[in-house]
């Protein structure tokens, strides 16, 4: 890692995979708070789409979505996101109990887990071309 003058370490000549998913489904969860108890399910996949893809787009990754929700319009199955020179496939769920926070509970998740292009297929879904999560 780069020193700054500050003596605090820089991400930028190599951004952490994990801090960059970590901004990612942080993003996605804070755009749904304005969604909280509003009884708006959509809109709350929605916002939490929007945001999980507009942070995914900074974070220097290429990511090709290999597992996604049905009906997701912000990262659909098969969308590539360019951004930088480390090629990943990406799972993506922005929201995972957007009824839930459209009622005003608590115990909604985003999730976005990803693997290395160069990394071996996931057991019992490598022969498979299209992963979504149903």
């Amino acid at each position: 890692m780069e020193q700054q003058r500050s003596g605090v370490p820089s991400l930028d000549a190599q951004r952490e995979l994990s801090f960059e998913l970590v901004h990612a489904t942080e993003a996605a969860a804070l755009a749904c708070a304005g969604f909280l108890g509003k009884g708006n399910p959509d809109g709350v996949s929605d916002a939490a789409g929007h945001a999980m893809r507009a942070a995914l787009e900074q974070s220097g990754l290429t990511a090709t979505v290999v597992l996604s929700p049905r009906h997701q319009a912000h990262l659909p199955h098969g969308l590539v996101i360019t951004g930088g020179g480390r090629k990943v496939d990406l799972g993506v769920y922005p929201v995972e109990g957007a009824s839930q926070v459209a009622r005003g509970h608590i115990n909604a998740v985003s999730l976005s887990p990803l693997r290395s292009r160069s990394s071996s297929p996931v057991p019992g879904l490598g022969a498979r071309s299209t992963w979504t999560i149903r």
